[in-house]
């Protein structure tokens, strides 16, 4: 037991003692060469998350519409107009959120 504890020492001590320091790291947010097609990709599936969302409002409108139609208070309806507009809310903050990350 004593033995596998200094073993991860040894190993977290030569770690460290071979590690880059910080500054020699340099990350730049130009694309790699290539990648223009994974790029299109990525347009046309943020394009489409936003035309699904479009028509999952008008689907949960006219679902409410139906409902008062019918009497109900419409609270399932109302569920999904929340789902569909925390998909929006995601959809819309990817970007900026990975763009502040990298």
């Amino acid at each position: 037991m004593l033995g596998s504890t200094a073993a991860t020492l040894v190993f977290a001590l030569t770690t460290l003692a071979l590690a880059r320091p910080a500054s020699a790291i340099s990350v730049t947010n130009t694309r790699p060469p290539g990648t223009d097609d994974f790029q299109t990709i990525l347009n046309w599936a943020g394009w489409g998350g936003t035309v699904a969302g479009v028509v999952g409002l008008i689907v949960v409108g006219i679902k409410f519409m139906l409902a008062h139609k019918r009497g109900d208070d419409g609270g399932e309806q109302m569920a999904a107009f929340g789902k569909v507009c925390a998909g929006l809310v995601v959809l819309a903050a990817a970007g900026p959120i990975v763009t502040s990350l990298s």
